[in-house]
């Protein structure tokens, strides 16, 4: 699984590509940079392998338990730079999944997540780290079979 702001991991089958910083024509540029809690710092979060029954030695992430499934829930930072030192800009921040997800509910800070972008909150102000949440619900119903999640969660960021 890769967040996808400023950076974007390779994924079986779906190679991410870089993203671009979104340029605005009257206040320069706006970027998303993603800050992993963890001790690696990556731009890319790998949550390894989880069950129901296991706990991860990542103290960011959390399996809680339900009865028509179990979520996986992590922590994470985004920092949106000032475009202008000096200046606070407000954005809207958008994610989407960058494949459709047939078997897992994906969402960003409650905000449940499909290919079509969807606005996890707004008036967000740049140049300050936001602490966000992801959780991805596995189903009771999921086998070893399709129990293989690759997928890329894209943020996107308008200024207002």
């Amino acid at each position: 699984m890769a967040l996808c702001g400023c950076s974007a991991g390779a994924i079986a089958q779906h190679p991410a590509n870089p993203a671009t910083p979104l340029k605005s024509t009257s206040r320069g540029v706006l970027g998303i940079h993603l800050h992993d809690l963890s001790a690696t710092n990556s731009k890319d979060i790998n949550l390894g392998t989880v069950s129901s029954a296991l706990q991860t030695g990542d103290p960011e992430t959390r399996i809680q338990g339900g009865r028509e499934g179990f979520s996986i829930v992590r922590s994470f930072t985004l920092d949106i730079p000032k475009s202008i030192p000096g200046q606070t800009a407000f954005v809207t921040l958008s994610a989407s999944l960058a494949l459709p997800e047939p078997t897992f509910i994906v969402s960003v800070d409650g905000v449940v997540l499909s290919e079509r972008p969807k606005v996890v909150a707004s008036r967000v102000p740049t140049g300050l780290a936001r602490n966000h949440r992801l959780q991805i619900f596995v189903p009771s119903s999921v086998t070893e079979k399709n129990s293989r999640f690759a997928n890329t969660v894209v943020f996107s960021i308008v200024p207002e």
